[in-house]
């Protein structure tokens, strides 16, 4: 082959290539393009699923976090205000037992 022909040929394949990648870019929707555009749209679908899906879950972490926060403050009064209570009755009965103790030990 002498470098005419080779010069020929590659013309021929850059003009053909120059008509090809022309005719993709102006028609956009061949098959390739359809299923791009489809793995796209497959893919934003998705990220959208999982962004809502997240936002779901925090939401109800939070709330469930905030129910269990409160529930625990309460039940802590609770045991604050029964403690002071069996405090108090203690005291009572200690006092009690101590002055009947008292008396008993008394001479009469």
């Amino acid at each position: 082959m002498n470098i005419t022909t080779k010069l020929i040929g590659a013309s021929v394949l850059a003009v053909s290539l120059g008509f090809g990648l022309a005719g993709c870019d102006q028609k956009g929707d061949g098959a390739a393009e359809q299923a791009g555009k489809k793995i796209d749209q497959a893919l934003e679908n998705t990220r959208e699923s999982v962004k809502e899906s997240y936002q779901v879950a925090k939401d109800a972490t939070q709330e469930t976090w905030d129910e269990a926060k409160e529930a625990t403050e309460e039940a802590a009064e609770k045991v604050k205000e029964k403690s002071k209570e069996v405090v108090k009755e203690t005291k009572e009965v200690t006092g009690e037992t101590y002055d009947k103790a008292k008396e008993s030990l008394q001479p009469q």
